[in-house]
């Protein structure tokens, strides 16, 4: 206001940050908000020095928050998602210059739970609060063991029975195995010709990165002495 009573007229010299619209100001953006006020005069009373004032507006801050993924040992690392939240002004996503990227850092094949964390957002209004993190959990993969088929002639004693593990994924091979599956047969020495279910179980199987298994049963073949 001005002692003379006159209007005042307010001008912005950094429209980019503030504007104005009649004796409202408007931020705009992020900076220095430089405002001037005039008072032209009139018959009575003589222009009024001009008066400058400013002030400085900060960033906001938008909070990045990633998405926690799932997945099987041997598959490829999913799309990692997040959430922004935050916006002021009306602003939408459109405002971000350069979207995050989340991932797990070093190396996360194995199964077991990591960490997913994001970096490098921009924009020109805000700064980024990307401390937030999830979790990729890696869950282990099946394997399948399918019973050798087998044979023996009339009144012999039952052969060794075995099994043949398959399903590795990750370049893995049988040496990832450990301990042997239980295989049985309702076969016996006093079993007629013809043809008995071999099944197998568990029995001592272990391998890192897998989970139970998928058993196939096989044959055993009596024939004729």
């Amino acid at each position: 206001t001005a002692s003379s009573g006159l209007s005042v007229s307010l001008a912005s010299e950094s429209a980019s940050v503030c504007t104005i619209t009649g004796q409202n100001i408007h931020v705009v953006g992020v900076g220095t908000c430089k405002v001037d006020a005039d008072q032209a005069g009139n018959a009575q009373y003589a222009p009024a020095t001009r008066v400058q004032r400013s002030f400085t507006v900060n960033p906001a801050t938008l909070t990045v928050t990633p998405a926690s993924q799932s997945i099987t040992y041997g598959q490829s690392d999913p799309a990692f998602g997040f959430s922004i939240t935050g916006y002021v002004n009306g602003d939408t996503a459109g405002v971000v210059t350069a979207a995050p990227s989340c991932g797990v850092a070093g190396a996360h094949a194995n199964v077991g739970v990591y960490t997913v964390t994001c970096s490098g957002g921009t924009s020109t209004n805000y700064t980024f609060d990307e401390s937030a993190t999830a979790n990729l959990n890696v869950g282990p993969a099946a394997l399948t063991v399918t019973a050798n088929n087998a044979g023996k002639t009339y009144g012999q004693a039952n052969p060794a029975l075995s099994a043949t593990v398959s399903g590795f994924v990750n370049g893995d091979t049988a040496a990832v195995v450990s301990g042997s599956a239980a295989c049985s047969t309702t076969a016996t020495t006093a079993s007629g010709v013809g043809g008995y279910p071999i099944t197998c179980g568990q029995g001592t199987l272990t391998a890192a990165n897998y989970t139970d298994s998928t058993f196939v049963p096989g044959m055993l073949v009596v024939a004729p002495a």
